[in-house]
């Protein structure tokens, strides 16, 4: 299944669901998109997709620096603090990555620049997940290997309707 929102679009595993949703750890409004892939009564694959319309000139990174410093002051100083944020491959974006707190979990919260938005994806790697955390963090770097800005989709697409080849 391909989701395609926020100005951009990605795969999702076979058989996902959409909800709207608020993203776990930025607050963001929203949706969730679920999938069970290890046959188990929870899903596997759950992730946040969450956005904001960028007006600003503000860089991605600059942003995400006074986000974090506001939870940064909210959180467990000895324990929960995000770090700065890590820049990352995310498809054809260049992503920026932060690390949550989450007890039992690897929490990941990357988000990328559009030309119209700042969007987050939030997901966590779960013990309650019949799949093993390097199975569940495949799922979810196919996942962001796959996201590409929607204009560049619908172009591709006109290409291929078009008869055109690369």
């Amino acid at each position: 299944m391909t989701w395609v929102g926020y100005g951009v679009s990605f795969q999702t595993p076979p058989g996902a669901t959409i909800f709207p949703d608020t993203s776990r750890f930025a607050g963001l409004p929203g949706a969730r998109v679920e999938a069970f892939v290890g046959g188990g009564d929870v899903p596997d694959f759950v992730v946040n997709i969450a956005a904001r319309p960028s007006r600003d000139v503000e860089a991605l990174s600059t942003w995400l620096d006074s986000l974090r410093a506001a939870r940064n002051q909210r959180l467990d100083g000895k324990l929960a603090q995000l770090a700065p944020p890590k820049t990352r491959p995310v498809g054809t974006f260049e992503g920026r990555e932060l690390l949550p707190f989450c007890g039992d979990c690897a929490a990941h919260e990357v988000y990328v620049q559009t030309d119209s938005y700042r969007v987050a994806f939030e997901y966590s790697l779960e013990s309650g997940s019949l799949l093993s955390r390097l199975q569940q963090d495949s799922l979810y770097e196919r996942m962001l290997q796959s996201v590409q800005s929607s204009a560049t989709r619908l172009s591709n697409k006109r290409l291929k309707l078009s008869g055109a080849h690369k």
